[in-house]
């Protein structure tokens, strides 16, 4: 979306000249290799990544801009955010990053199941993600186009959701709709699969223990080896607070159900902990440090997303993080060693 707004508005033009016609590439890490930084590459914008003004999430260098996400920074800093016809798209868009996603058929929630599907793909996700909103901003156009300010407020009290329904009723006439429906009923064959598969995987790998947290009540937290990007969210289906998953290449991903109200800043400092004693690096022992969302300075080994209750080393869409040297034993203990402890 961050994309799109650039090359849709004579603004994204006259702020970074070319910026319409500019390749896109995709990074495998939030960090930038060598040690650079966004204002190496004066020829590059950074959309997301790389920790420059448009990259809202923590760094080791810097803290998580909060209660904006990329597309709201690029739109404030071309000056058009409160352009009528994009403020619907703004909001959802911030609302299912920062909050999480509420409805199943939302965009983003299709937009995940396309980026598990089409792995080796970005660029022709990001092309069936910028078609979507595009109609919807050419939608919002026409809808808002003659509203008073009043009119307008109360329009904004009527809003829906982005969802694949609403988008493929209008996108039916466009030139590349067949391309469009076909990429994403793909995309959802193959998540029904891996959802089934996720059942079979868990029943014969995967372990669940319940313990009793820092606010006295029982959290369920399960453990699974597994490479299915479904995993976690089927585990979550049957009852589980914590999804610990580690996949083959040693990487671990911890998920938690949000509604439970898991804090993971006590167990991620543990791990943090643990990965310099392992690792033989000097033992950081700033509490509240190594609680920090996002990475610790020269550590890109366990990430933390106080924002949406989950953590990372390595990731989905961070592949190139190292593994933990922690072992495998040690880590679920760990976590759950964390759960049980009062944050300070």
């Amino acid at each position: 979306v961050a994309r799109m707004i650039l090359r849709e508005f004579p603004e994204g033009e006259e702020k970074f000249p070319g910026i319409k016609e500019a390749s896109t590439e995709f990074l495998s890490t939030g960090k930038l290799p060598d040690e650079k930084t966004w204002q190496d590459f004066p020829d590059t914008v950074f959309l997301g990544v790389g920790g420059g003004p448009f990259d809202e999430h923590a760094t080791d260098k810097k803290e998580r801009t909060e209660n904006e996400v990329c597309a709201t920074l690029v739109a404030k800093y071309l000056g058009v955010e409160n352009v009528r016809a994009l403020q619907k798209i703004l909001f959802f868009v911030k609302r299912e990053d920062l909050e999480g996603i509420k409805v199943k058929n939302e965009l983003p929630m299709i937009i995940k199941f396309l980026h598990q599907a089409y792995k080796e793909n970005p660029e022709e996700v990001a092309r069936w993600t910028e078609l979507a909103y595009k109609a919807y901003f050419e939608e919002e156009k026409k809808n808002t186009e003659n509203f008073t300010e009043e009119e307008f407020e109360v329009y904004k009290k009527t809003w829906e959701p982005l969802t694949l329904e609403s988008a493929t009723k209008l996108l039916r006439e466009h030139k590349d709709f067949s391309w469009w429906k076909k990429f994403v009923d793909d995309a959802m064959f193959f998540r029904e699969r891996q959802f089934d598969e996720a059942k079979f995987e868990f029943r014969q790998r995967g372990k669940t223990e319940k313990i009793i947290a820092s606010d006295g009540k029982p959290v369920s937290v399960s453990f699974v080896e597994s490479d299915n990007e479904e995993m976690n969210k089927f585990v979550r289906s049957i009852g589980s607070h914590v999804v610990v998953q580690k996949n083959s290449r040693g990487n671990y991903a911890v998920m938690t159900d949000r509604k439970r109200g898991v804090n993971l800043s006590y167990a991620f400092m543990l791990l943090r902990m643990a990965e310099e004693h392992y690792r033989a690096l000097p033992i950081q022992k700033d509490e509240t440090l190594l609680q920090k969302e996002g990475y610790l300075e020269g550590e890109p080994f366990w990430y933390l997303f106080h924002t949406k209750d989950m953590g990372f080393n390595g990731s989905l869409t961070t592949k190139d993080i190292e593994p933990t040297k922690i072992p495998e034993n040690k880590v679920f203990e760990i976590i759950k060693e964390g759960l049980k402890q009062k944050i300070s």
